[in-house]
This record gives structure tokens, sequence and C-alpha cells, in this order.
């Protein structure tokens, strides 16, 4: 019980930071403007938006939970466990992901919202550090709802209702993205908990988290008319 009230406390925490940073974007986003220029300016606040949610959802945890009496990480789901069987299901939904996005990651209403980085001309350092910004955030995305959130409930909870739980938490947290990703995040949800629940870990839902948004990333770059990588260019 200890350890499951302390990771909503968390929870409540370290988005009450991550979203002081969106709600101050405007204000921080032209700090930056001002100093750096419309580009460097839109890579540098993206770059800390991803960094910010990495410290406030996997670093903040990871400095309060094993000071706890009951903290076990093969209980939270932080080991890697059950490699083949977590591989097998990155493997089927990482391909199911592919799919989707090769329908509808190259339409206008997508490549308007990605990627986040609206640079016109990206040379390879710049996609590497996007992509490696979506590898951090998401790795703290996913430790902290399925992991410590999902897994704290295990034993307490019916898994119907932890996995209702941190679904409805995992909507909200989509409030900044409109609508559409509200609802698409609810069903995506539900799955990703039931892969940690069987995989026990939650390495295969940032894995296969980690593959729609690289996909989607890439596919938008190459589908967007205004963007070009320039793969002679570091």
């Amino acid at each position: 019980m200890q350890i499951f009230i302390a990771a909503y406390t968390l929870f409540l925490v370290g988005f009450a930071l991550y979203f002081l940073l969106l709600y101050n974007r405007k204000k921080v986003e032209n700090y930056l403007w001002l100093k750096y220029g419309t580009y460097k300016a839109n890579q540098l606040y993206v770059g800390l938006e991803k960094f910010t949610g990495f410290v406030t959802m996997m670093l903040l945890p990871l400095a309060v939970l094993p000071f706890l009496n009951d903290f076990d990480t093969t209980a939270l789901g932080l080991e890697f466990t059950n490699v083949p069987l977590t591989l097998m299901w990155w493997g089927i939904l990482g391909s199911l992901m592919l799919i989707v996005n090769l329908i509808r990651a190259g339409k206008p209403e997508n490549y308007a919202l990605y990627p986040q980085i609206r640079s016109p001309l990206w040379s390879i350092s710049l996609l590497a550090y996007y992509l490696f910004g979506w590898a951090l955030y998401l790795l703290g995305y996913e430790f902290l709802f399925r992991g410590v959130l999902f897994f704290s409930g295990i034993e307490i909870l019916p898994l119907w209702l932890n996995i209702t739980i941190n679904c409805i938490l995992y909507a909200l947290a989509h409030l900044p993205k409109g609508k559409l990703e509200i609802i698409a995040s609810i069903p995506f949800g539900v799955v990703l908990c039931l892969v940690s629940w069987h995989t026990g870990n939650f390495w295969a839902a940032w894995l296969i988290h980690l593959t729609l948004a690289v996909s989607n990333s890439l596919l938008a770059i190459r589908a967007n008319p205004a963007m070009t990588v320039n793969f002679r260019k570091l």
C-alpha cells in the first residue's frame, strides 16, 4: 500500500511540474526565440519538454521510491524479464503501429502537427536529437504509467479497475494534444496495460510506443513538402 500511495503521489507531482512547463510554453519559447531565433528556439524547447518529462516521470520516482520499505524492482515491472515474450509483443504490435502509420502519418492533418520540431531542413544530428528526445521522454512516460502506476496496483486492485484507472489518467495526460489523441489513447492504453501484465514489465510498452512515435515522425517528415532531410549534413 505504501508504494501504491507513493506512486500516485509522484504521478501528481511529476505531471504538475511537467504541465507547468507546458502552461508556460509561450513564455519559454519567446525567451528562446529572442536569444536564438525561430528554428533554434523551437528545437531547444522541444528538447527541453522531452527532457523535463523524463526527469519528472522517471528520475523523480527513482529518487524517491527506493527509500520505501516495499520497493521491489521486479514487482514494479522495472526489470527486463520474460525477454522472448517481451520481444514477441514488440514485434507483433510494433509491426501494427508501422502499418497504421504508413496509412495515416503522411496525411496533411498529421504532418501539420508532427514532428514537433518544425525545421524545414533536417540534418542527421537534428534527426538524432529529436528521436533520442522521444526515446528518453517515452522511457519516463511508460516507466510511470505502465511501470510504477500499473504494477503498484496489481495486488491491490482488480485487473479491470487497475487498467481503467491507468487509462483514465493516461487520457487526461493527453489533454494538451486534442480530442483525437485523447480518444485514441484509451484503447492504446488498454493494450499496453495488458501487454505489461502479460510480460511482467513495462519494457514492451516502451518499445511499442517508441516504434509508434519514431515511425510517425519519420513518415511525417518524408510526407511534408516543406521538410527535407540532408543525409550528407551532420
